[in-house]
């Protein structure tokens, strides 16, 4: 089964959080455990490498934690992917980790996909994950 880990699903809605809360105040890594449903030291996980990344900026103190350092806009969910998973590859063919490669006639196939995923990852940013969020509030606020 091909699969994302948790750490980049966690990462995009922990950005997507803070995108849509921490813009005032920062947000600590408890609140934002709490409001997604991840432990504390997951979080505190996470949050290091997107930090290390530049994609999030911590902030000492009492009212520290943590707040978005770039546009949503800029972040899309390839770059998260990567961040988090290393370089994208379905088949070890695709980055020439395969002394068959050149005479494999599925390579094209699997270059082929590899380049569809990226390219679908790369057409979501962080501020349309924030859009479709609040759209679906206020779906699931208009249902109830």
């Amino acid at each position: 089964m091909l699969r994302l880990s948790t750490r980049s699903r966690y990462a995009s809605r922990m950005l997507v959080y803070l995108a849509l809360n921490a813009r005032e105040r920062p947000a600590n890594t408890q609140e934002i455990a709490s409001a997604e449903g991840i432990s504390k030291d997951y979080v505190e996980q996470i949050l290091t490498r997107l930090r290390t990344a530049g994609v999030v900026t911590s902030h000492r103190g009492i009212k520290g934690g943590f707040s978005i350092a770039r546009n949503p806009e800029d972040i899309t969910l390839k770059e998260i992917v990567e961040l988090t998973e290393g370089s994208i590859s379905i088949a070890p063919c695709i980055k020439g980790d395969c002394n068959r490669s050149s005479q494999c006639a599925t390579q094209v196939a699997w270059d082929a996909a590899n380049n569809a995923i990226e390219k679908s990852l790369a057409s979501f940013n962080i501020e349309d994950l924030c859009k479709l969020s609040k759209e679906n509030q206020s779906t699931i606020s208009f249902q109830i």
